[in-house]
């Protein structure tokens, strides 16, 4: 494990630019997270590993991607030599919020909360298909509220791959296979099924085990204790068993829950406020925009 302290200084080989460690921030399938202050001054991350084609992939993908406005901005990739062993690292923004994992702590959130944040991750790895690649490593760490920027970011892509190649990371608790259920679609039916299960995660309020609780067990008996709106449960249900023909149809169909609720007078209590969802029409496309409230306890 790569070990350092507030403090030491990285060097990079070819840029020859200096970054000095504040802290670790996290630690992923194939490198470690630190938070580092630049030359000018400025707080970046850097994702540090000793993999060089797992780093290079990564940097690559994101790189390629940044159109999509959902991932932090990446800067330079370079090498570096630490402990008389080569490291490769890259550079990226330093994202001044919290994870999904860290906002359920602070208590729950409202259905219109949870099911717009499950709208937005899977249209935005819908379109991370469209743009030629695959994303399998959906979880509630890997999504991050901006809380200065006012977004939602998607960090840790280290499990992105090219078209259709296999998995390289990936959770069982979001893993379709993981819990017994058939993948016939591929990539849609994945992430039909992470998408549902983030839900799942965020009204729980805690990650479900694949290994100690079985899927029937999840939607005959935790789900039902929640006393979820009908159509809430419904959609759940089929997320969890994949009884969608493609994303676009789930895209769809949570699109229209989100509206009824949206416009009904249905009551919902919640701790603090962390994301209003503001529905905006244009040229015949549905767009979401998040409009962070910063106000984790009252």
């Amino acid at each position: 494990m790569l070990m350092l302290q507030r403090g030491d200084i990285i060097i990079g080989k070819w840029t020859n630019r200096r970054y000095i460690i504040l802290k670790k921030v996290g630690q992923g399938g194939i490198g470690v997270v630190f938070k580092v202050k630049d030359e000018e001054g400025n707080i970046r991350a850097i994702k540090v590993s000793d993999d060089i084609s797992s780093i290079t992939r990564e940097y690559n993908i994101m790189n390629e991607l940044q159109k999509l406005d959902c991932l932090p901005k990446v800067y330079q990739i370079d090498d570096t030599i630490i402990h008389n062993k080569t490291f490769y690292f890259f550079v990226m923004d330093y994202i001044r919020g919290e994870n999904l994992k860290e906002i359920i702590k602070y208590g729950k959130l409202s259905i219109k909360d949870i099911l717009s944040i499950a709208y937005i991750v899977v249209n935005f790895f819908k379109r991370v298909k469209e743009a030629g690649y695959s994303y399998y490593d959906i979880k509630l760490e890997n999504i991050v509220i901006d809380k200065y920027k006012k977004k939602l970011l998607f960090i840790d892509f280290g499990g992105a791959v090219e078209g259709n190649l296999s998995m390289k990371e990936y959770t069982p608790t979001y893993s379709p296979e993981a819990w017994g259920i058939e993948v016939n679609k591929g990539y849609d039916d994945r992430i039909i099924f992470s998408g549902t299960m983030l839900i799942v995660n965020m009204l729980l309020e805690k990650e479900v085990n694949p290994f100690t609780c079985s899927i029937t067990n999840l939607v005959n008996d935790k789900l039902i204790k929640l006393k979820l709106n009908k159509i809430v449960e419904k959609f759940v249900e089929k997320g969890l068993y994949i009884k969608y023909e493609n994303v676009n149809i789930y895209l769809d169909e949570l699109k229209d829950i989100l509206i009824r609720l949206n416009t009904s007078n249905l009551k919902i209590e919640r701790n603090y406020d962390i994301i209003d969802i503001v529905f905006i029409c244009s040229i015949g496309l549905f767009v979401l925009t998040l409009i962070i409230t910063v106000n984790y306890f009252i």
